[in-house]
């Protein structure tokens, strides 16, 4: 009896380390031209400029769902910045730098929608590897 409670005892201990030491994950909306931070304040992320934008306009029908692809500046710390290329659909999506992986989930607005440059934004996940 005393070896089940050890046993249990050392599973609850266990499965809450595990826990505690799970992966976390952020999402970040920056504006064109600007910066956000996230794992607080670690890390900062700023949008540089939109590549190239085929994705297909809502309410079309397109063959192709089309790509969008990003230029954002990534920096830890003190550390100078890592420029990266985020797509939305094809490679690469996520990037791996400083033990996170920063995956480009939208960019808004969608392609033939009308905007001010000034409300561009992405949507950035970002999580620890």
């Amino acid at each position: 009896m005393k070896a089940l409670i050890l046993a249990l005892t050392m599973v609850i201990a266990l499965s809450g380390i595990a826990h505690t030491a799970g992966k976390t994950e952020e999402t970040v909306k920056v504006s064109l031209g600007k910066r956000a931070t996230a794992e607080r304040g670690r890390i900062k992320i700023q949008f540089l400029e939109v590549i190239e934008d085929s994705r297909c306009p809502r309410d079309a029908t397109c063959i192709w769902a089309g790509n969008a692809k990003v230029r954002i500046s990534v920096s830890r710390g003190t550390g100078a910045p890592r420029i990266v290329e985020l797509n939305t659909l094809t490679e690469p999506r996520n990037q791996i730098l400083y033990g996170y992986e920063f995956e480009l989930k939208d960019l808004q607005p969608q392609q033939g929608e009308t905007a001010q440059k000034s409300s561009t934004t992405v949507l950035i996940s970002i999580r620890r590897k």
